[in-house]
């Protein structure tokens, strides 16, 4: 980990050269689009080639390492395939979800590029902090006896957002600052580094000055414009210790995977979790596979899945998918991004349930955006359920804050709350984890 790129580099370099030398077939870019089976039993999956061709895979075992899903919300920090796919699969079939709520934001670049990190040590330099109409901002948002200098300490020695301590008041204010249109037309606020001391930004965590440096982007030489950013879940599909969900024979891992976090984690420790957690559900899963049989092929199922994507193939007119994903970005984030309250989720629920109600409607402008029609519902159904458990939360514990319950509230809200579907519809309950 204290490595930085060469960490990374090493085990795919590692991954690579086992899964060769081994001869372990890979469906390479081709997307799981459905588990196949029931709650008594996870059987394979239908996945999708980039070309649009179905694929039949029976399996014993299954095992999701399919990531988390922050492109659910307007401002995040990763790839465009994470959406929450393996979450959506898992409760279609049956699994139960955990800790949805809690998921984490860091502090990224929205200007002059986006989604990069910035590393939050350098808040401690005191830059210069103003909004898209050039004010100084922070100040109004701090209460009294809390300073600049103590928020923008605090802030510089935690990674994600955190709800108890004066550091939340830099995201909160950033936060409300773009909701209330003043953020810089990259969508952000601007710091300026620009006057701070040019040994210590260079000596900054992990060598990142010269590596943005690299990537067209030299804060000494000109002002960034930075917001929080959704970046992981610490929730995802519940697991036990031996990474099997509540599904027999589906296991999961990495940020698909919910509880080895609880509400809040250290920044750096889903690495760990990764690796630890991928290792016992590969572990656990091949013992698995080594006692039971092959499952019979499920037909119907995969007749009910041609019939599907038959019917989105062939339809000439409805509803853009890449339209659908932006409603549902832009009220994750407007409604839910760092504060929430209940009228703001409430107003989540609603704008992500008019969504719904366009879904059985997507068409494929062209024959494009196959992929994205076909994740669309996933997204859509982890996203009213992260909005649903965050309502039920009222408390702010770990990254989740609630700007009408502002403080933790152990007594009413210290039990986990987990989410299953039934009849097509998120079921909720609190619990113990065991």
């Amino acid at each position: 980990v204290r490595a930085g790129g060469a960490t990374e580099a090493a085990i795919r370099e590692s991954f690579g050269r086992e899964i060769k030398s081994r001869g372990i077939p890979v469906l390479d870019q081709t997307s799981a689009t459905r588990l196949l089976g029931d709650p008594s039993g996870c059987t394979g999956a239908i996945a999708m080639t980039r070309k649009g061709k179905p694929v039949v895979i029976t399996a014993k075992t299954t095992v999701l390492a399919t990531g988390g899903g922050s492109t659910a919300f307007q401002y995040h920090m990763n790839t465009t395939d994470l959406t929450f796919d393996g979450h959506g699969m898992a409760l279609e079939l049956g699994a139960d979800l955990v800790n949805m709520e809690f998921y984490q934001m860091i502090l990224g670049l929205t200007g002059p590029v986006k989604r990069m990190l910035i590393p939050e040590p350098y808040l401690a330099l005191q830059p210069r902090l103003t909004n898209g109409l050039g004010e100084e901002f922070l100040l109004r948002y701090l209460p009294d006896g809390v300073t600049q200098a103590e928020c923008l300490n605090t802030r510089a020695g935690t990674g994600p957002f955190r709800s108890d301590a004066a550091a939340k008041y830099f995201d909160l204010a950033v936060f409300e600052e773009l909701g209330a249109g003043r953020g810089t037309e990259s969508g952000g606020m601007q710091a300026d580094f620009t006057n701070c001391d040019p040994d210590l930004i260079r000596a900054g965590k992990l060598n990142w000055y010269n590596w943005a440096r690299e990537r067209g982007v030299d804060i000494l030489d000109q002002p960034v414009d930075i917001s929080p950013q959704v970046h992981a879940f610490t929730g995802g599909v519940l697991i036990d210790p031996q990474a099997e969900t509540t599904v027999p024979n589906l296991f999961a891992c990495g940020e698909a995977a919910g509880g080895p976090h609880g509400a809040n984690r250290i920044g750096g420790n889903q690495f760990a979790g990764t690796q630890v957690f991928g290792q016992r559900a590969g572990r656990f899963a091949a013992a698995r596979a080594s006692e039971i049989g092959m499952p019979d092929t499920n037909q119907e199922q995969i007749d009910e899945f041609g019939s599907r994507l038959s019917a989105l193939r062939s339809r000439t007119k409805g509803s853009d998918p890449r339209a659908l994903q932006r409603a549902i970005q832009t009220a994750m984030w407007n409604e839910m991004g760092v504060s929430k309250d209940s009228d703001s989720l409430a107003r989540c629920l609603d704008q992500l349930n008019a969504v719904e109600s366009e879904v059985p409607s997507i068409h494929l402008p062209k024959g494009q955006d196959l992929g994205l029609a076909l994740s669309l519902p996933h997204l859509l159904t982890t996203a009213r359920i992260i909005a649903g458990a965050a309502a039920l939360r009222e408390e702010s514990r770990g990254p989740h804050y609630r700007a009408d319950f502002g403080s933790r509230d152990d007594e009413r809200c210290g039990r986990p709350i987990f989410v299953r579907q039934v009849a097509g519809q998120p079921e909720f309950h609190s619990g113990q984890l065991v």
